[in-house]
């Protein structure tokens, strides 16, 4: 609602209250919300354990992070700090580049970059500090990519599996006409449509040498995650930010992210950990999905636009609040 009220919408005053009452709600969670919600109460109450975990990986920056707090803070205070970290700089790139502040927050909860946090709540600190990084990167006018690499190292030390989302410093460099966008889309959805099944057997034989990633290859593990109505939705809204975004959004790293998260989610479809994967790179449709308003000069086609924004809002959440087996996969619709 407050994204459709124009004097409301852009004070940042209404984001930052509203972003507060998101940290509070994640924070205060029971411990049955979120598949590893327990586990992380684990490590909060015994950080020794975990130590066995992270003594032989760089990814201790998160056990430092609960063996410090854990010295003067009890759980629910410690989520707190967690939830602070996830969210605020996320928050700050809003309040600077969205052109509709409320509309990238209802983004940021329907299309399940919000809720999964409470499930992957460790990478989603690396996705939070990799995401304020390419906005710092963006914002400089020499775009040095040495005034951001420590961010990039925060964040691998929280969760490894953000230097995938590097990948966008070199894609920003490729100049794609508008045509080759949409030819790209669609033959990703048509190869995921058709051939997903010879690639996650592909991925399967990889997966015996990836280690404590296994799980990342193995789409399948947590099953299909996706259905033809689905699928087709998320690819008109990509189909819609490649036609209706102005000049200035080519070759930038959040239209970039938005058309790998497409392919990614069209080849492999969201299937076991992937999701995990994908999350650098969805987490820019916040930005893109209400900044495409400004360049739409037709009033109808805007207010179709949003239109439609509101309706894949709405179409993603409750999409991702189904189980696995409520969710039609391919393979039993055709």
């Amino acid at each position: 609602i407050l994204s459709i009220i124009p004097k409301v919408r852009n004070y940042k005053v209404v984001l930052y209250i509203c972003t507060s009452f998101l940290i509070l709600f994640a924070a205060i969670r029971s411990l049955t919300v979120g598949t590893d919600t327990y586990n992380y109460y684990l490590a909060f109450k015994f950080p020794e354990r975990e130590l066995a975990y992270y003594s032989n990986s760089l990814e201790i920056l998160y056990w430092w992070l609960i063996k410090f707090c854990g010295f003067f803070l009890n759980y629910d205070l410690y989520m707190l700090i967690v939830y602070s970290i996830i969210l605020i700089p996320i928050a700050c790139v809003i309040n600077k580049e969205s052109e509709n502040k409320m509309l990238s927050l209802l983004l940021f909860i329907c299309i399940f970059c919000y809720t999964a946090s409470f499930n992957i709540m460790r990478q989603s600190i690396a996705i939070s500090i990799t995401f304020y990084a390419f906005y710092k990167y963006e914002k400089d006018e020499n775009r040095h990519f040495k005034k951001v690499w420590y961010y990039h190292l925060l964040a691998f030390l929280f969760h490894g599996s953000s230097v995938v989302c590097l990948v966008l410093y070199l894609l920003k460099y490729i100049n794609i006409s508008k045509l080759l966008s949409i030819i790209v889309i669609i033959g990703s959805f048509i190869f995921g449509f058709f051939f997903s099944d010879m690639l996650s057997e592909m991925l399967n034989v990889i997966s015996v040498y990836a280690g404590k990633y296994e799980g990342y290859f193995n789409m399948f593990s947590g099953g299909e995650g996706r259905n033809l109505l689905s699928n087709l939705g998320v690819n008109i809204m990509a189909l819609s930010i490649v036609l209706l975004s102005n000049d200035s959004m080519k070759n930038t790293i959040p239209y970039w992210g938005c058309i790998t998260y497409i392919i990614l989610f069209n080849i492999c479809g969201s299937m076991g950990y992937l999701v995990r994967i994908v999350g650098y790179f969805l987490i820019f449709q916040i930005i893109v999905i209400p900044n495409v308003l400004k360049g739409i000069k037709n009033h109808i086609i805007k207010y179709g636009y949003y239109c439609f924004i509101l309706v894949y809002c709405i179409s993603i959440y409750f999409l991702r609040t189904l189980t696995t087996n409520e969710i039609v996969p391919y393979s039993i619709r055709f």
